[in-house]
């Protein structure tokens, strides 16, 4: 069969297509071949280039279990059956046992399409900001800071706000952040050296971290809820249906 293929010039399915076919495995290959206008295909971009590891033609993302709705929106979003798993790991050091979400899979065409958004394998302190119009997509980077930001309130209110990555990626979110909401104090990125890497940082406080995660969050649908609840957004959505409703 394989050199009568070969012979009328016909493709071969791959093993993963093959086995998607044998098993009833479903994909969307096509999901990360998009202009990223839609909220889902934007944050999930951003999310990938944050926490997501890649190799030749494999993708795999892991976050904490309590997180792992998220990976089972990222399942949605690829069209995907198949992938998603929980686990644990002991760690020696710590003496304590860490759950964990993994959704991973191999295709060719979505490693494709995400190489060409600037995001490859053993990216970690490399990013490069994607082919997108990055100054105005704030769901692209409320995946950026779900994945490699952190938010903490103070009095129900966002108090800090702080994103660890490579000096072009945290460059390029103060430069979204002071076009799109503006800096009473403008943060500088600050270099630090992490397992033998360069990484970068800028720490938002005050005033400049509610404006800007109020504008990240603010009337979205995917995020990570323990984030967005840092941000007032969810008291406000709360008041707006009780008034709705009275």
């Amino acid at each position: 069969v394989s050199k009568t293929l070969k012979e009328y010039g016909i493709e071969k399915r791959s093993a993963s297509d093959q086995n998607r076919n044998r098993f009833g495995y479903t994909l969307n290959k096509d999901a990360f071949d998009t202009d990223f206008s839609d909220e889902a295909s934007s944050y999930f971009l951003g999310f990938i280039l944050a926490d997501g590891s890649l190799s030749m033609d494999r993708l795999s993302v892991t976050i904490k279990q309590e997180d792992g709705y998220i990976l089972k929106k990222l399942q949605e979003f690829l069209g995907m059956n198949y992938g998603y798993r929980e686990s644990s790991v002991f760690d020696k050091r710590t003496l304590k046992r860490y759950y964990r979400a993994t959704l991973g899979l191999k295709d060719a065409k979505i490693i494709s399409d995400l190489n060409a958004q600037n995001i490859f394998k053993n990216k970690s302190a490399e990013e490069k900001l994607p082919n997108i119009d990055w100054r105005s997509n704030r769901h692209f980077w409320r995946g950026v800071v779900d994945g490699d930001g952190h938010v903490k309130a103070l009095n129900g209110a966002p108090a800090v706000l702080v994103l660890v990555g490579s000096e072009e990626i945290v460059n390029g979110f103060i430069e979204f952040a002071d076009i799109n909401v503006g800096f009473i104090t403008k943060r500088p990125a600050v270099p630090v050296k992490q397992k033998n890497k360069i990484l970068y940082h800028v720490q938002i406080t005050g005033d400049d971290a509610r404006n800007i995660a109020k504008f990240l969050y603010k009337d979205s649908s995917i995020r990570l809820e323990r984030k967005y609840n840092k941000t007032l957004c969810k008291e406000e959505e709360d008041e707006s249906n009780s008034n709705s409703a009275d």
